[in-house]
């Protein structure tokens, strides 16, 4: 489940004193957005992988209807998230939190998954800030890459 890795992560940050779960107010908004991404945000792009990846990988056909329903789910979260990003360099601030990690995560699929954030500016860099300056999450992108090629490869890429 996507929300117990964000549990996993809270528990990480707080065990060893990480600076990516913040003191005071910029606390609270981080934990306020991870809740936000639990309940809304990671919603559509589950279900385009499903529709667009697994379901091609296992030769099963996709059902359109999932796949408008998802990507409209994106859409309308991803007007939020792109709104709020307006004027900000992170989702919290001048600085990465747990938020924008618990945030990204379906960026990973990006590439196979194909959802609708090229139509979101300030999502887009956003993410590519990530990307740019974490180089923890330009490496975890690195691995899935590699990752997913390896098991497309082996169900023979159908797509």
């Amino acid at each position: 489940m996507l929300w117990e890795a964000a549990a996993i992560n809270l528990h990480l940050v707080e065990k060893f004193g990480s600076d990516l779960l913040p003191a005071g107010l910029d606390r609270a908004l981080t934990l306020q957005w991870m809740f936000w991404a639990a309940e809304h945000w990671r919603q559509g792009p589950p279900a385009l992988f499903t529709e667009r990846i697994a379901k091609v990988a296992m030769g099963r056909p996709q059902d359109a209807r999932v796949i408008a329903d998802a990507e409209a789910s994106i859409r309308k979260f991803a007007a939020i998230l792109e709104a709020h990003l307006e004027d900000r360099r992170y989702v919290v601030g001048d600085r990465v939190t747990l938020a924008d990690i618990d945030l990204a995560g379906p960026f990973t699929h990006l590439t196979r998954s194909h959802p609708p954030y090229a139509e979101f500016p300030n999502v887009m860099a956003w993410q590519q800030r990530l990307l740019d300056e974490v180089q923890a999450w330009s490496r975890t992108r690195d691995e899935v890459e590699t990752r997913m090629a390896a098991l497309m490869a082996a169900f023979g890429d159908q797509r």
